[in-house]
């Protein structure tokens, strides 16, 4: 889980010649629109990314085991944890303005709910824990302007045919590779 965690905060944004980290925009003090890079001449961007993530969306199964492993990671790297799950947590009254519910499966309301509870508690970055929620997570980031994965790539990944036909097709060495209909005979 902190790994996860640890990648998650490491994702960075190209953008002129460096890089910068997830996190809030923000003015970056004694730069203008013209500024450029004294080494490159590229222009540089006005504003910046923080170099730390404040505040994270969870995406976590109701029925899973590996919340507290995700939580204590985000806490040792200094990461405000908020869950999302399907059902309202037992602890609920101690978690504050630290949970939402809201479904993993249907993208349109699961991203609608993550949109309504950042316009009152913004966030740095959308993750799912699993692969059924990776569409909503990609969804509500995609919505809120932070750094997801493209829909398409997201519902490919999801799908091994799907994906088979995408590599075979930009030319990547992939197995040869059939399908058959679930109710098919094997002989």
């Amino acid at each position: 889980a902190r790994e996860i965690l640890a990648r998650a905060a490491a994702v960075t944004l190209r953008s002129g010649c460096g890089t910068s980290a997830i996190g809030r925009i923000v003015p970056r003090p004694g730069r203008t629109a013209e500024t450029r890079d004294p080494r490159c001449g590229h222009i540089l961007p006005a504003h910046r990314y923080l170099a730390a993530m404040t505040r994270i969306l969870l995406l976590i199964p109701s029925r899973t085991y590996r919340t507290a492993d995700f939580v204590e990671a985000a806490r040792t790297l200094d990461v405000e944890v908020v869950i999302g799950t399907e059902e309202r947590p037992a602890l609920a009254e101690l978690m504050g303005d630290r949970w939402l519910t809201l479904s993993l499966t249907d993208v349109a309301s699961g991203r609608q709910a993550i949109v309504d509870y950042a316009q009152e508690h913004p966030l740095d970055a959308v993750i799912p824990i699993d692969d059924g929620s990776t569409l909503v997570a990609a969804a509500g980031a995609a919505a809120l302007g932070l750094p997801h994965n493209g829909l398409a790539a997201v519902a490919a990944s999801r799908d091994k045919v799907r994906t088979r036909e995408l590599l075979a097709k930009a030319g990547l060495n992939t197995p040869r590779f059939r399908t058959w209909p679930a109710d098919a005979d094997p002989e």
